[in-house]
């Protein structure tokens, strides 16, 4: 201490003022800056202020074992002797060093720097790779030792403060503590709590500075183990959030969906399609707004390539998914493969909410999958600490960082609760049964008959007994009233007609339904689902170019090329209608005629 006294009685005026102003104090007495500089927030608030390359010099002094000499320095820090020089005449003047002069040389290559010592016993020396290493350990640890009990003797005031660290993600910042905590004599409790070994006290020396706290192995695993926070919500949106494609699809390709001059979508056709979303359960149990489902609906269907927007008007057409309308886990799976390759949407298609790129959903998920159930809470300190064994820089401006994964724990959270493929009940997160259908996970199990049909085609649905494959079609096929624990649904003429336009077939619901139902089906059912799919006019609109010859052989030659595709349509002798798809054939076949080619643009623009 009388060292370091001396060392600051000799700072000039400037010097010392600045050091004052630094530590943040108003004395000038050599005493007290020094009984300052010897607590964790003095060295905190000192080594926050300095630069990047003062820092980096002063990390190489303190990591050596017994100072370090100016050449060593030299080597060690990759930086030019006049940079050197001026960055131990700051750290000199800021208290922090001192040298230690060779008078048997000539130069000062052999002179040693050393940190003072009431700041060398405040500071333990780590990098970002070092923290990264502790993190995962805790990680691993409390995964492969669940701890019941802590050491006895802890006050309540301490154990709390513990969990707070737990629950920050195991790491947290000292002003982050001192936040926490309501307790006056936290710098003494801080030193009580790591000689007792509950914490590390650490000084991360990558720039910018900070001072953190991490809890040892056995206490993040005991409040791992512990039940936490429990919430009461249930949340399981099974496939919702597809149907509500489905839905979307439904008003944009019979009402259209259009932009104004401003580039916002006309209200007319945003309420239509907010209006034709289901409700689906959000991350803190409350129902996402019905603008959102609708929005989230573009931007999965974007994502499907379902929709495409062409000047001011948006396009619906659902051939990119044909094939699997009819099994929701292949549409989801489609999703999932690109979010994880970064989709990238048409900004009038922008998401709700800033969506998970691929180590924030495989981080997630991997968490589910070694605990089968975590909870909430846990699962945020989960997440935080997996985030920073990925992303080392999150440990610069921790403070800043733990918003930014939160904010992002809070995104991979929703993202997979409204696809369904995460669920909610009591607080604990699980995967759900559309993860295992997609992951080739899901045991085979025979269909419950539990499914009541009333005379009026109304439907009774037990949640829990019937396939989330099987309330998916039973939703797009019929209207829903209520979504509980009991689902009440309708099969109407308008819902049969919707799902027959989007190339869901009648047969396919009615078998549905009578490997499900406890009662015999209506006998008129049957009847009318084909009935009312006979008696609708079915009008297309299409965007189409047309051919015209005055050759009729040419058209004939074009009908038998395109005999087994709906692409060529002839409506007079010298005229056709082809779909854009096939307007590189037609061309190709004039071409082998050498035919004289007039190609014209549509109204669009577009070819």
């Amino acid at each position: 201490m009388e060292k370091l006294k001396k060392g600051i009685e000799s700072l000039a005026g400037d010097a010392l003022a600045e050091l004052i102003a630094r530590l943040e104090i108003t004395s000038k007495a050599p005493n007290t800056i020094a009984a300052k500089l010897g607590t964790l927030e003095g060295v905190d608030k000192l080594l926050s202020s300095l630069s990047e390359r003062d820092l980096h010099v002063f990390s190489v002094i303190a990591n050596g074992d017994d100072g370090v000499t100016i050449s060593e320095l030299e080597k060690a820090s990759h930086l030019k002797s006049d940079q050197i020089e001026s960055s131990i005449e700051s750290l000199k003047n800021f208290a922090l060093v001192y040298i230690f002069k060779n008078r048997k040389h000539l130069n000062n290559k052999l002179d040693k720097l050393h940190v003072y010592k009431p700041v060398s016993d405040v500071i333990i020396p780590q990098n970002k790779q070092s923290v990264v290493d502790k993190l995962k350990s805790l990680i691993e640890y409390s995964e492969a030792n669940p701890e019941k009990k802590i050491s006895p003797g802890l006050s309540k005031e301490k154990i709390k403060f513990l969990e707070s660290v737990y629950s920050f993600g195991g790491i947290i910042t000292l002003q982050e503590a001192y936040e926490e905590s309501s307790s006056k004599k936290l710098t003494s409790e801080l030193f009580e709590l790591r000689d007792s070994g509950c914490i590390d006290i650490i000084s991360i020396l990558d720039f910018p500075y900070s001072t953190a706290i991490i809890l040892r192995e056995k206490f993040f695993s005991y409040f791992h183990a512990k039940a936490g926070e429990k919430r009461s919500f249930t949340a399981s949106n099974g496939y919702l959030a597809i149907n509500n494609i489905l839905r979307s699809f439904d008003i944009i390709s019979t009402y259209g969906l259009y932009l104004t001059q401003q580039g916002d979508f006309r209200k007319v056709d945003r309420k239509r399609l907010s209006e034709a979303s289901y409700s689906l359960t959000d991350w803190n149990g409350q129902q996402l707004s019905i603008d959102e489902s609708s929005q989230l609906s573009l931007y999965l269907m974007d994502m499907l390539r379902i929709i495409s927007l062409r000047k001011d008007a948006v396009f619906a057409d659902l051939s990119s998914v044909s094939d699997d309308i009819i099994s929701p886990d292949k549409l989801v799976k489609k999703i999932i493969t690109k979010q994880k390759d970064r989709f990238e949407c048409n900004t009038v298609f922008s998401p709700p909410f800033k969506t998970p790129g691929k180590s924030e959903l495989e981080s997630f998920i991997n968490a589910l999958i070694r605990n089968s159930s975590v909870n909430i809470s846990h699962m945020k300190t989960h997440f935080f600490a997996s985030s920073v064994t990925v992303s080392p820089n999150f440990l610069n401006r921790l403070n800043e960082s733990r918003q930014i994964i939160t904010e992002s724990f809070i995104n991979t959270f929703r993202f997979l609760l409204l696809l369904g493929l995460v669920e909610v009940s009591g607080g604990e997160i699980i995967l759900s049964p559309i993860y295992e259908k997609i992951t080739g996970k899901q045991k085979t199990e025979p269909e419950v008959k539990s499914l009541y049909i009333n005379p009026d085609f109304s439907l009774i649905v037990p949640k829990d007994t019937v396939k989330l494959e099987a309330i998916y079609l039973i939703v797009a096929y019929s209207e829903l009233l209520k979504n509980d624990v009991i689902i009440n649904a309708k099969i109407t003429k308008d819902s049969i007609i919707k799902a027959y336009k989007r190339g869901m077939e009648p047969d396919v619901f009615s078998a549905k339904l009578e490997m499900l139902t406890q009662n015999p089906l209506p006998q008129n059912l049957a009847f009318l689902l084909k009935e009312w799919v006979n008696q609708t006019h079915k009008i297309d609109i299409s965007l189409v170019h047309v051919v015209h010859t005055n050759r009729t052989d040419f058209l004939e030659e074009l009908n038998n090329h395109f005999f087994e595709t709906n692409q060529f349509k002839q409506i007079s002798d010298n005229y056709a209608i082809i779909k854009k798809s096939a307007l590189d054939e037609v061309i190709k076949l004039a071409e082998k005629h050498k035919a004289v080619i007039t190609l014209m643009n549509d109204e669009s623009g577009e070819m």
